[in-house]
Order: C-alpha cells, then sequence, then structure tokens
C-alpha cells in the first residue's frame, strides 16, 4: 500500500511517519508540503491521503477539496474533532 501525507510541520510528518510504520500496515508512507499535494497525489495515485494542516481549518478548505477532487482514494484528515465539523 502507498500512502501520502500532506502535511507542514516537521514534528507532525515525523510522528505521523512513525505511527505508520508501527502500524504493521505494511504500508509506505510519502510525506509532501501541503502546497505540492494535489500534484502528489494526483501523479502517483495512492491508495490512502493523510491531511494534516495547521493552524486554522477554514484557510484550508480550498486546499482539502483541491486534493479530494484529485485523489482516487480515500483522504483522511487528521486533526482535531472540531476539524471534522468544520470540513
Amino acid at each position: 500500500m502507498r500512502w501520502t501525507l500532506a502535511c507542514d510541520s516537521r514534528e507532525t510528518r515525523q510522528v505521523l511517519s512513525t505511527a505508520v510504520s508501527n502500524s504493521g500496515s505494511g504500508a509506505t508512507l510519502h510525506a509532501c508540503s501541503s502546497v505540492e499535494a494535489a500534484n502528489q497525489v494526483a501523479k502517483t495515485q495512492p491508495d490512502l491521503v493523510l491531511l494534516a494542516p495547521d493552524g486554522s481549518i477554514e484557510s484550508h478548505i480550498p486546499w482539502i477539496r483541491e486534493v479530494v477532487e484529485v485523489a482516487g482514494c480515500d483522504v483522511q484528515l487528521v486533526g482535531y474533532a472540531t476539524h471534522a465539523r468544520t470540513v
């Protein structure tokens, strides 16, 4: 399985990469910045996309929408419960 993680925080990327590595899923994780996310997802067609926005979720809605539109797979938003209600 190939997963793509889009996140601008180095710390969050490290935590999520470690969690995926330790999950036993056998997935390989490719991390990229939010700016690169839509192009990376369209190009590589991963099996799962993880989006971990930093800061205000409202400012990330266009970015999330863009990634969802090009993804041919499930897209998971990693963040606070309040983010889910907003999205």
